[in-house]
């Protein structure tokens, strides 16, 4: 009697299921990664391409005696306008207002003519411009700084060709520190050799540094030309400006991407560095002066008062420190205007006796 076998079902192996499982989980990790770097990317360039902010269309009549000017960017082909105010009587130091942005050469609108009078009563000649891709100047984008430095650089360049002299102030205000700070990183050091190859100001074992970078190398003045800064709002990282514009934007998602717009934004601007401010500004040679406020909407004072603490243990001496009871991004001048001025004016003229 032939007995029949009955063929038996193999089972699956666990480990392919396993497999499987896996692939799937794989896939949907990288969906929503590719899909939330899109998201990013839509941020960023929602806020690099924000709507320019506009003069206020009587701006010019409130202002006193000024002469419009438009000058290149250090691209050379960016052109930037703006307002310069010479001073009767200047003491060769020019004063240059760098905006936040979403805003232009009036960060305060109006009654940043009282700024400007004050600055020149007291001898420094102001130029005020809109940067990159704000007011009236070109540019497509905003990049919080990170390539509005060389908007800085060519102010500086051109007030050295209608003065005559190098010497500036840097005004920064919300991510115009970035811009400062940047331009201050990326200028050479060293002393130029006068027309009989002497090098100025007793420095002769200066060693006159190797710029890469043509239209720096072919600057007429150096780092030393800029001989103080102020700062209103200054963050430890020039990320944070983005993070800050993101949160305030209320953007989907915007607890997660504020830590990833940075990048975007970064990316755009030829992969610069996020800049670490406090250590930027704790190291700066130059009498500086920091505005700073209370606290920044979610941002906590730890990290409102980080670059002030900093900078204090490296050079007390060369610092002043205003904090104003305001609990918004570069809004000291509106919460207290006179003492704003009065902190303002009491800093140039400390910075201007210092120089004689």
């Amino acid at each position: 009697m032939r007995r029949t076998q009955t063929a038996v079902a193999s089972k699956p192996k666990k480990g392919k299921g396993r497999f499987i499982r896996f692939t799937i989980i794989l896939l949907l990790v990288a969906l929503m990664a590719i899909l939330f770097a899109g998201l990013t990317f839509i941020q960023g360039n929602k806020l690099m391409r924000d709507e320019k902010v506009s003069l206020d269309t009587y701006a010019a009549n409130n202002m006193h005696s000024f002469i419009p000017v438009t000058f290149l960017s250090l691209d050379d082909h960016t052109n930037l306008n703006g307002w310069f105010f010479p001073a009767k009587n200047s003491n060769g130091i020019s004063l240059i207002i760098i905006h936040p942005h979403a805003s232009h050469r009036l960060p305060f609108g109006n009654e940043t003519r009282e700024l400007i009078q004050i600055a020149n009563k007291v001898g420094y000649n102001v130029l005020t411009f809109d940067q990159r891709h704000a007011g009236s100047s070109d540019g497509e984008l905003s990049t919080f700084g990170y390539t509005e430095w060389e908007d800085v650089v060519a102010a500086m360049r051109y007030l050295y060709n209608a003065t005559g002299s190098p010497d500036v102030v840097l005004y920064g205000i919300g991510c115009g520190v970035t811009s400062a700070i940047a331009a201050w990183n990326h200028l050479p050091e060293g002393y130029l050799p006068n027309s009989k190859g002497e090098v100025s100001d007793g420095q002769a074992t200066e060693v006159i540094e190797e710029v890469a970078n043509e239209a720096l190398h072919n600057l007429t003045f150096r780092r030393n030309a800029i001989k103080g800064m102020i700062l209103d709002s200054p963050l430890p990282f020039s990320d944070d400006y983005i993070k800050y514009a993101v949160q305030e934007g209320d953007f989907f998602l915007h607890s997660i991407t504020k830590h990833t717009v940075p990048y975007a934004v970064r990316l755009t601007a030829g992969l610069a560095k996020n800049i670490d401010i406090t250590k930027s500004v704790r190291d700066l040679p130059i009498p500086v002066l920091i505005i700073q406020q209370t606290s920044y909407g979610e941002i906590d004072s730890q990290n409102t008062n980080a670059v002030s603490t900093a900078r204090l243990t490296q050079h007390h001496g060369l610092t002043d420190v205003y904090t104003s009871k305001s609990t918004g991004l570069y809004e000291s001048f509106f919460d207290d205007q006179e003492r704003y001025i009065e902190i303002v004016l009491n800093y140039l003229k400390k910075l201007d006796n210092s120089k004689q």
